[in-house]
C-alpha cells in the first residue's frame, strides 16, 4: 500500500521516488516543526535545529532496514507541511508547546555545524588516509543534504528506488554493489502508512567519514546521535502558539529576550 499526495507515473523508472520527493518538497514555500518549550529554548539559544540520526526514529520500519552500511550515516530534520490538531497533540506537546513556521528558502540556507560551531565541510571525493579518528561530528563530512517530501509506504522494503545522490555514498566501498544500494536508497524519507498523518517534509543528511570508510573488518559510524543546523540570521521563523495552549506570549517574549534573539518572531493567539 502506498499513500502519497503527489502523482506518481505508473511507467517511473524502478519506483523513482527519491526524483518526486525533492520535486515535490520544493513546491511548498513554508513547513512547520512542532516542539516542547523547553526544545524551543534550546533552539534559540543556539540558533540551530537538531537533526537525529535515522538509527533513533520512532518508525522501526526506517530503522531496521539499517545495517552497518548505512548505521547511524543517515540524520533527518522533520518538519510538516501544516499545523493539524494531530501534529500539536503528537509533536506539539500535546497542545502545550510550540510551533515554529519556516520558510523553505531558511531550509536551504542552514548550514551543518559540528560539536564547537564549525561549519562540516563538504565532501570533495577525496578520502584523507592519514585520518583514523571517527568520534565527533568533525571527524566527518556531509555528503549530501535534501529537502525531501516522505513518502508512505508498508511495502518500500521490497522495492527497489533509484536515488542518485546516496548511490554514490559507498562508491568503491568493498563488497558492496549497486544493487544492494538501491535496495536502500530510500532512507531518510519513506515511512508506513500508520505515520500518513503527518504530512512530512524533512532536510535529510548523508555523512562519510575524512579517513576510510571500511577499517580493522568492518564500516566505520559516527559515535553521536544528533547534528545540528545553523539558522541563517537573516532568516525570519514565527512562532506559532496553540489557541487552548496554557503558555502565555509572555513566556515566549521572555525566551527571545535572554538571548537577544531578533530573527524569531512570536505570532499573536486569537484566544
Amino acid at each position: 500500500m502506498v499513500r502519497y499526495s503527489g502523482k506518481i507515473k505508473k511507467d517511473t523508472d524502478d519506483l523513482d521516488y527519491y526524483t518526486i520527493a525533492k520535486k515535490d518538497a520544493n513546491k511548498k514555500s513554508k513547513y512547520y516543526h512542532f516542539t516542547t518549550l523547553e526544545a524551543l529554548e534550546k533552539i534559540v539559544s543556539s540558533n540551530s535545529f537538531r537533526f537525529s540520526s535515522l538509527s533513533i526514529v520512532k518508525d522501526p520500519f526506517e530503522h531496521n532496514r539499517l545495517d552497518n552500511l548505512w548505521k547511524k550515516k543517515v540524520f533527518v530534520f522533520c518538519l510538516t507541511e501544516e499545523m493539524s490538531e494531530d501534529m500539536w497533540k503528537q509533536y506539539g506537546d500535546n497542545a502545550n508547546g510550540v510551533c515554529l513556521e519556516v520558510s523553505k528558502d531558511t531550509l536551504c540556507n542552514i548550514k551543518i555545524i559540528d560539536e564547537n560551531n564549525n561549519e562540516v565541510s563538504e565532501f570533495d571525493g577525496k578520502t584523507d588516509q592519514a585520518h583514523k579518528t571517527s568520534k565527533n561530528i568533525s571527524d566527518w563530512v556531509q555528503f549530501d543534504v535534501s529537502l525531501l517530501k516522505v513518502i508512505y509506504d508498508d511495502e518500500l522494503a521490497n522495492k527497489y528506488t533509484i536515488d542518485e545522490d546516496l548511490l554514490e555514498f559507498f562508491t568503491g566501498v568493498e563488497g558492496v554493489s549497486k544493487k544492494d544500494l538501491m535496495k536502500r536508497s530510500a532512507l531518510g524519507y519513506c515511512k508506513t502508512c500508520d505515520f500518513g498523518f503527518e504530512k512530512e517534509t524533512r532536510i535529510r543528511l548523508t555523512l562519510r567519514p575524512k579517513g576510510n570508510e571500511y577499517r580493522n573488518g568492518s564500516y566505520v559510524i559516527p559515535n553521536f546521535d544528533y547534528v545540528y543546523g545553523k539558522i541563517p540570521l537573516q532568516r525570519q521563523i514565527r512562532i506559532h502558539l496553540h489557541k487552548s495552549s496554557p503558555l502565555l506570549e509572555e513566556n515566549i517574549v521572555k525566551i527571545l529576550n535572554n538571548y537577544d534573539c531578533h530573527n524569531f518572531i512570536l505570532k499573536k493567539v486569537n484566544r
